[in-house]
């Protein structure tokens, strides 16, 4: 058997499940990845996939930032309704709130690499963590913001 099973040609979106029991995803969300173990076993073929092998929540959590994978598209319930496919876009233009604190949320400027909020927020902050977490960055601001709570444009490239 192949090592490898193309799931989609563009590699733009996917269809996922918001995993929250609690918290909806609103379109616009960020959303991050909590874990996902084994879900395919030791068979990889396409008749093993299912929409909800994928599962996200709203960046609502302190750590979320390290796992953000891209943007919600559509409004999604909690994982008690019948409600809570969403797609997820891994790259595109967006807008978003600037949202750190301190030197991460100040002077964001044009070209600046920037990644989710540390905190329990569905935000933007200046990639500080180049260094000790370079897999954090999510993506380029394509306009600057002077501090939070001033919203910028930017490019999301996962």
């Amino acid at each position: 058997m192949a090592q490898g099973i193309i799931m989609g040609i563009d590699g733009n979106s996917i269809t996922a499940k918001n995993v929250s029991a609690t918290t909806a995803i609103t379109a616009g969300d960020l959303v991050w990845c909590p874990t996902n173990n084994d879900v395919f076993q030791t068979t990889a073929n396409v008749s093993s996939y299912a929409w909800d092998d994928v599962k996200v929540k709203t960046n609502k959590s302190a750590t979320a930032y390290k796992t953000t994978i891209g943007v919600a598209l559509n409004d999604a319930g909690t994982s008690a309704t019948n409600t809570s496919r969403v797609a997820v876009a891994f790259t595109g233009i967006f807008m978003h709130q600037v949202g750190g604190t301190g030197a991460a949320a100040s002077n964001i400027e044009a070209g600046s690499a920037v990644q989710a909020v540390e905190a329990a927020n569905n935000a933007l902050q200046l990639d500080g963590n180049a260094t000790t977490e370079p897999d954090v960055c999510i993506g380029r601001a394509l306009t600057g913001a002077s501090a939070s709570p001033e919203y910028i444009l930017w490019k999301l490239n996962i």
